[in-house]
């Protein structure tokens, strides 16, 4: 009897690690390129302190770097710097590492020259619109810089452990609901 429970049981993980496994397989593989910019460029030092302090100013190029627009034109660069290349979907994210005045970029797509191109491309965009509004405010100097450029893509290696240990409860679920109800039926059966 507790062969059989451990058999349905060892069925049905087996069956959703292999269901799990299959999907991750099929999914393309992705590239991530990285790079990273440094705000608060070339201010006073007191001026420096105030705008690092301040979480509006790193929500606001975050947003810039984020936004719809900017995405454009990267690809409007991308596209009049590399018309040989094939467009293909480009995800990108900016954070800020905790109390630094650093800000982390990231380009995912499925094509990794591609990928490191329009990074590229987004923040060339990015510093020429910063300057652009900057001009506007009579500021002087710029208040963000490349620290890093963006670094070739490397192939995205994705996250299984939790697709797998999903597929494996809830199989060994299944297979615990399945040997309970032959369990029922064969105790109805025998009496």
């Amino acid at each position: 009897n507790a062969f059989r429970w451990f058999f349905w049981m060892l069925l049905w993980i087996s069956l959703g690690v292999y269901v799990s496994v299959s999907r991750i397989i099929d999914e393309p593989t992705e590239f991530c390129s990285t790079a990273k910019l440094v705000t608060a460029h070339g201010f006073a030092p007191e001026i420096r302190s105030q705008t690092l302090s301040d979480p509006r100013f790193f929500n606001t190029v975050i947003s810039i770097i984020e936004s719809a627009d900017l995405q454009r034109r990267a690809l409007d660069r991308v596209r009049a710097l590399h018309p040989d290349l094939q467009e293909v979907a480009v995800r990108t994210r900016a954070s800020q590492p905790k109390d630094t005045a650093f800000l982390n970029l990231s380009a995912n797509s499925v094509d990794p020259k591609y990928t490191k191109i329009f990074l590229n491309a987004l923040i060339d965009e990015f510093l020429i619109l910063r300057k652009e509004m900057r001009e506007k405010m009579g500021a002087l100097g710029s208040d963000v810089a490349v620290l890093e450029h963006p670094s070739p893509a490397v192939e995205k290696l994705s996250n299984w452990v939790i697709p797998i240990s999903i597929g494996a409860l809830v199989g060994g679920l299944a297979g615990v609901a399945v040997a309970h109800q032959l369990r029922r039926l064969t105790r109805r059966a025998s009496t």
